[in-house]
């Protein structure tokens, strides 16, 4: 088992089982992230990739209101493992309706997590929106590409280009809206060439979420920022 890069998320209200949890993860060379709150393993999620959650079933039977949900999303996300604590030993149990789990923690380490491909939780929820654009890059170009946009969400968007391959990831681009008369700063994250029935272009991260940009943004996304996130029922 290789789980040093990419850790298991750990839940639970409880201090010690908290600690049981870390211990029995160290005992199998497992890195941990734990978190005393379902929120508080949220905000980790959307900024670090895991492989899986190892959670305390009291936690997510106490869970009440905006906890509740955050749990359901990340339960419906990742591979998960719920658990009671008696000591140092870790049981499986299951709820009703949820389907089967693993017997311990080894098999679901080596069979449920092994062939999850670890990711990250999206913060907020993309909105098809198209409006068209003028995208450069002071490292590729000199003359901005048309193109328009396919998605876009609180912290970035999808912008078609004929040309993605002119970009690398990490590229800070400038991105015109000539229907709107602003252009923001953004960072290329993710590039998508031709092929596989998806149109080419660039994903792209907000490089700073001003009160400009905030303002343009909830008119076309028709949604508060703090309401926005992305979770999954």
């Amino acid at each position: 088992m290789i789980f040093r890069e990419h850790p298991i998320l750990a839940i639970a209200y409880d201090d010690r089982v908290r600690c049981s949890f870390t211990d029995s993860l160290r005992t199998l060379n497992v890195a941990a992230v734990t978190c005393a709150t379902f929120q508080e393993a949220e905000d980790r999620a959307v900024q670090e990739i895991f492989k899986g959650v190892l959670v305390d079933l009291t936690t997510i039977i106490r869970a009440k209101g905006e906890e509740k949900v955050v749990a359901c999303s990340l339960v419906n996300f990742f591979p998960v493992l719920r658990v009671k604590a008696l000591g140092a030993t870790l049981v499986p149990m299951t709820m009703a309706g949820d389907a089967k789990q693993a017997a311990n923690l080894v098999e679901f380490l080596n069979k449920t997590c092994v062939n999850f491909v670890p990711r990250r939780l999206r913060e907020y929820k993309r909105r098809e929106i198209v409006v068209p654009t003028l995208i450069s890059s002071a490292r590729a170009r000199e003359v901005a590409a048309r193109g328009f946009t396919r998605n876009i969400s609180w912290n970035g968007m999808f912008v078609v280009d004929t040309n993605p391959e002119t970009f690398v990831v990490g590229d800070e681009a400038i991105v015109l809206f000539p229907d709107f008369g602003f252009s923001i700063e953004v960072v290329v994250i993710n590039i998508q060439t031709y092929g596989w029935g998806r149109p080419p272009g660039v994903g792209v991260k907000f490089k700073h979420l001003d009160e400009t940009l905030e303002t343009h943004l909830s008119v076309l996304l028709k949604s508060d920022k703090a309401s926005d996130r992305d979770r999954l029922g």
